[in-house]
């Protein structure tokens, strides 16, 4: 994760964050001595694995937090998506039992075709799928 090198006679060490923006840098600093962060739609993506990569685990549940109420029928696959990318189990469980709780509405998001059959499957295999009747999951077998 860190290198360090020497630069030129003086000794100085420095360490190279490559998977770091600075803005996202800045934010964990201003963490790190405030014991504040503020997560938004447009910083969550890249804060998350930020938080993960150095183990700031205030910060991680944060944004797991803010993406659990973010969940709705439109994005709850994309969010699943960047959850199992990340290997973020709790938001991926999340994910998960918000797509079998609101599934007729997933089905009609265009990124329910995203799925690969075997995600397909392993959904409307689940014994906890809400769905009001079971044909209506049948019917998408075909």
């Amino acid at each position: 994760m860190f290198k360090t090198r020497k630069i030129g006679k003086t000794g100085n060490n420095t360490v190279n964050l490559r998977k770091l923006d600075s803005t996202v840098l800045q934010l964990l600093l201003d963490y790190i001595y405030t014991g504040e962060i503020i997560v938004t739609k447009e910083n969550v993506q890249v804060l998350l694995p930020a938080a993960s990569l150095l183990q700031l685990d205030f910060v991680n549940d944060a944004c797991v937090e803010f993406l659990q109420k973010q969940l709705d029928p439109l994005n709850c696959i994309d969010i699943r998506a960047f959850a199992d990318l990340q290997n973020c189990t709790e938001l991926l469980s999340s994910c998960e039992a918000f797509i079998k709780k609101h599934f007729l509405e997933v089905v009609k998001s265009d990124d329910f075709l995203s799925l690969s059959s075997d995600d397909v499957v392993k959904i409307i295999s689940c014994n906890d799928l809400i769905v009001p009747y079971e044909e209506k999951v049948n019917k998408l077998q075909y």
